[in-house]
């Protein structure tokens, strides 16, 4: 497992120098590094390009910045949070996501099999609309516990930019709202019922506000 992870990391940092070469801009990523008692902590691998007068690339200066507490408040976080990339790929979740969804990373990285079949188009729609225009997102969305049993998530997707404006990151939050869900599927029920008898009434029925006096419903009779 560790030589496992030793090699993700390798390839995410294998990842970042060759974008940054490639596009000779200002990149980052986050990694954990191996201390020399053993221990892995998080850092920030940073790299920013060095040019001359005449704007020539001349080397590069890389920084690699302690963030391990950082990480730990990531992972206290009670709500489901994921770190992506630019374009929208897992790159991290904090560790309430893995206990929750009972997966490990790699697992959780193709999303869908984390979500209700009949939500992933509108998942899709909604984040293929904000990484086109870099516009935050939500949606409503169905997670699949640990134990089975989906429950209701208010996924919120925001972008964070660098200094000269450019998305380096998304992070989405999702929340649980089950809850208030089932309470919304109730008193839409409620109200159905209410009209449907309303409206059998055979006399002309209207509901006005004790305040304004403006009437709120009439039932069908009344329309008639």
């Amino acid at each position: 497992a560790a030589r496992t992870e030793a090699s993700q990391i390798g390839y995410r940092l294998i990842g970042c120098a060759a974008s940054i070469l490639s596009v000779g801009r200002l990149a980052e990523t986050e990694t954990r590094l191996r201390r020399f008692d053993g221990m892995y902590r998080w850092f920030l691998f940073r790299g920013c390009p060095q040019r001359d007068a005449s704007g020539t690339l001349v080397g590069w200066c890389g920084v690699n910045t302690d963030i391990e507490h950082q990480r730990r408040s990531f992972d206290s976080l009670p709500g489901l949070v994921c770190m992506n990339t630019p374009d929208g790929e897992i790159e991290d979740v904090n560790a309430t996501t893995l206990t929750y969804t009972g997966r490990t990373l790699e697992e959780i990285r193709n999303w869908a099999c984390t979500v209700h079949p009949d939500d992933v188009p509108a998942v899709v729609a909604r984040k293929t609309h904000a990484m086109t225009t870099g516009e935050p997102f939500d949606v409503d969305v169905r997670i699949l516990r640990a134990d089975g049993v989906y429950r209701w998530f208010h996924c919120l997707g925001l972008p964070f930019r660098d200094s000269d404006g450019r998305i380096i990151r998304w992070y989405d939050l999702l929340t649980d709202i089950d809850d208030r869900k089932h309470v919304e599927d109730m008193l839409r029920a409620s109200e159905q019922q209410f009209r449907a008898i309303v409206d059998s009434i055979p006399g002309l029925v209207a509901l006005v506000n004790a305040s304004s006096g403006e009437i709120e419903v009439v039932n069908r009779p009344v329309l008639d």
